[in-house]
């Protein structure tokens, strides 16, 4: 016997909503115009920052400069316009662009400034800690998104289901007309 509240036991219909629902956080935020300027700085932070790699191939300093810049830019356009739907992962999109620009400033050090190796590799095994604490981050950001997500779902069908198996009941502020239109959309 399967257990209740199992994926398998969703409906197509309902596995097409659920399935929605995770994409649509990912989407840009269609009110605003941002969702044209923020995929445009994004790209522009690529296309210089490569090019100060291609172009100035031998002053490190500067293409840290730009790194760090950049990242800067992309701080502020998320604080500013907020380009996703969800304010959760405007927030999660701007602490990973807080780790990239800790990042950049960690390299400084390491674009021949400092001639001491100790130091250098002091300034380079703290950049790997940062980046894997990024990771980690990361990692559990999403964990506790989907777990959020799923106590969501099975909180909507207990409600559906509750609904279902009580016709007479009906929920306050919602008039007659709605709680009928409302009734037909769920799947007996």
């Amino acid at each position: 016997m399967r257990r209740q509240g199992s994926f398998r036991d969703v409906r197509p219909q309902e596995k097409t909503a659920y399935h929605a629902f995770l994409v649509s956080c990912l989407y840009l935020n269609p009110d605003k115009h941002v969702a044209l300027i923020f995929p445009l700085l994004f790209l522009l932070r690529r296309v210089c920052f490569a090019m100060a790699v291609v172009f100035l191939s031998n002053q490190y300093l500067i293409q840290c400069f730009v790194w760090v810049g950049f990242s800067l830019a992309m701080m502020v356009a998320l604080r500013r316009y907020s380009p996703f739907n969800y304010h959760y992962l405007n927030q999660v999109a701007f602490v990973n662009e807080l780790f990239v620009f800790i990042a950049g400033c960690c390299m400084m050090p390491l674009s021949n400034v400092l001639t001491n190796l100790a130091w250098r590799d002091n300034f380079g095994r703290f950049l790997i800690f940062w980046l894997c604490l990024c990771i980690i981050v990361n990692i559990i950001i999403i964990i506790f998104r989907c777990i959020h997500m799923w106590k969501k779902y099975v909180k909507k069908q207990r409600q559906s289901k509750f609904i279902l198996e009580n016709p007479d009941y009906k929920p306050h502020g919602v008039t007659e007309a709605d709680f009928a239109f409302n009734r037909k959309k769920i799947p007996r």
